[in-house]
Parts: C-alpha cells; sequence; structure tokens
C-alpha cells in the first residue's frame, strides 16, 4: 500500500496506535449531537402536531360562532322578475370622411397623411 506521508488523518487511521482518548471523545460528540437531533425531531412531530390541530379546531370553532349570514329572497337585492334582455344595440354605422373634411377637423394643425390610400395614418407634424 502506498503511504502519503504528508496527510495526518490517513495516517492517523491506518497507524497501529489508536489514541483512545480522542476516539472517546469523539465518539461522545457524535452520540450528543445524535441526541440533540432525535430530540429535535421528536419535539416537531409529537409537539407541532397537536399543536396544529388545536390551531385548526379552535379556527373552525370561531368560524362556527360567526355563521355567514344567509338572506332570504325577500332580503335579496336582486330582483325577483329579472327582466327579459333586449338584443344589444346595433352599433351605430362609421361613416367615411374625405381628407378635406379631416383636415377642416384641426384647423390650427399641420397636418400630414401617412401610408396608402385605404391604410393612411394621420401625422401631426407641427410638434404640439
Amino acid at each position: 500500500m502506498n503511504m502519503h506521508p504528508h496527510n495526518p488523518l490517513l495516517e492517523d487511521l491506518l497507524s497501529d496506535g489508536i489514541d483512545r482518548a480522542a476516539e472517546s471523545v469523539s465518539l461522545e460528540t457524535l452520540l450528543t449531537d445524535a441526541r440533540h437531533v432525535r430530540r429535535r425531531r421528536r419535539l416537531i412531530r409529537y409537539g407541532l402536531g397537536p399543536l396544529l390541530a388545536v390551531l385548526v379546531l379552535a379556527q373552525i370553532a370561531l368560524s362556527l360562532n360567526h355563521p355567514r349570514r344567509l338572506t332570504t329572497a325577500s332580503q335579496s337585492t336582486a330582483p325577483s322578475d329579472p327582466l327579459p334582455h333586449s338584443p344589444p344595440a346595433a352599433p351605430a354605422p362609421i361613416r367615411t370622411i374625405s381628407d378635406d373634411e379631416l383636415f377642416a377637423l384641426f384647423p390650427d394643425r399641420q397636418l400630414a397623411l401617412i401610408g396608402p390610400p385605404g391604410d393612411q395614418r394621420l401625422l401631426f407634424v407641427d410638434g404640439r
């Protein structure tokens, strides 16, 4: 086996001389930590479970003490006989105006129509 003299951990593990005191302290530390983890898990499992159950039951009890108000048909704000729906109003027809009529709507502005006929855009060129 190739020994690495610069690795103290490996040397310590493979050496015949075992430091029993350090091993005992290490083992005790490991066991203490494992006990703390187990105690914490037990507290969470058996402590928080019943606590959450109590909180849920308290919420249910509070909601039962304050029932929602039920409205009867006479107290209801909606009319009992709804009006028949009228058909939607027909949209107003779109009236096409000429270029001169469009320019007349903005007498004090400098305007331009940009684009091909039928798909023109109105451009205000005076920067206001």
